[in-house]
């Protein structure tokens, strides 16, 4: 088969033709069905208006936001209420690239806030051949890059609430347990068991995209009708026993939390939301660069509201 080599004109020359042809409002409609796929958690796909392009990595859906309590905050010197016998909590966020946590004392909390970042680049070159479609991808996986930041905060933050809740009641809690190289269902009972008796509301299992597979070696009696009938049919298990399942490959592989629900546990706070800025520092590398930044912090008010089971392959590395 003879190979065509065009030069960078011809090339050119074909986008400009095909983006004269293109209309605003086939464009628009073009680029809300992708925004659709993104919000309804499917794998990201340039495949809607480029048929070559592969998708890596499948979308990431963050876990903090849905485990804390979301608010967006005026001031860095917002004032959260305790409300609360509990003598600390945990604020979490970043310094110089790296998780901070600060132990907080008092009625009144006001935790530390820092930036959360991420930035990507392409070269001009593609986005002129490819379009404003590899500009919105770009965005997007860095979207998510920040919400993996965000968990990682999280995960530090739970694993120093279990911390505190053995050292502040003076006793060694049964907070933090081994199970075999597979969770079971004892496992779920027990976490229920203690978020119930520390006066809590059991609601969330936060566990590994690979772990979260081990429901599926339960027998039926163990696991219900509904878990078999959706991994025969391919689905994925997003509840069990009246628990939440929020499963991301940013968990620790071997490690489940249990969390009590949003307003028992502590607050997600935002200062200032997601912005997208230009890199000035990429124009003479013929480069389109941007930094996507958020001010924020999470706090754990109630260390008792959380429970941790490691597998044992996991414990004894």
């Amino acid at each position: 088969m003879d190979t065509k080599v065009l030069t960078g004109r011809q090339l050119a020359e074909i986008h400009a033709k095909h983006k004269a042809a293109e209309t605003p409002a086939s464009r628009s409609e073009r680029i809300a069905r992708i925004n659709r796929e993104y919000r309804q958690g499917g794998s990201l796909r340039l495949a809607a208006t480029q048929s070559e392009a592969i998708t890596v990595y499948s979308f990431y859906e963050g876990i903090s936001r849905r485990v804390l309590r979301e608010e967006i905050v005026d001031s860095i010197a917002h004032v959260f209420p305790a409300l609360t016998t509990l003598p600390q909590a945990v604020a979490m966020s970043y310094a110089n690239g790296q998780v901070t946590i600060q132990h907080i004392k008092g009625d009144a909390i006001i935790p530390h806030y820092d930036w959360v970042s991420a930035e990507w680049e392409i070269n001009r070159g593609d986005e002129a051949l490819i379009g404003q479609e590899l500009l919105d991808y770009a965005q997007t996986i860095t979207g998510q890059q920040i919400a993996k930041k965000e968990d990682l905060l999280l995960y530090a933050g739970l694993d120093q609430a279990l911390s505190l809740a053995s050292s502040e009641d003076g006793f060694t809690d049964n907070n933090v347990v081994t199970t075999n190289q597979y969770f079971q269902l004892n496992d779920w009972v027990n976490g229920q068991r203690y978020l119930k008796a520390k006066q809590t509301d059991p609601t969330n299992a936060i566990m590994n995209a690979g772990d979260m597979y081990d429901l599926y070696r339960w027998d039926i009696s163990t696991a219900g009708l509904e878990v078999r009938d959706a991994m025969s049919a391919g689905q994925k298990v997003t509840q069990f026993g009246g628990i939440t399942i929020l499963s991301g490959v940013t968990v620790p592989v071997g490690v489940m939390y249990m969390t009590a629900s949003q307003d028992q546990l502590g607050w997600f706070a935002s200062r200032y939301g997601l912005q997208m800025e230009d890199d000035p520092s990429g124009v003479s590398k013929m480069k389109i660069r941007k930094i996507a930044s958020e001010l924020i912090s999470e706090v754990i008010l109630n260390y008792r509201g959380v429970y941790k089971v490691t597998k044992s392959n996991v414990a004894s590395a």
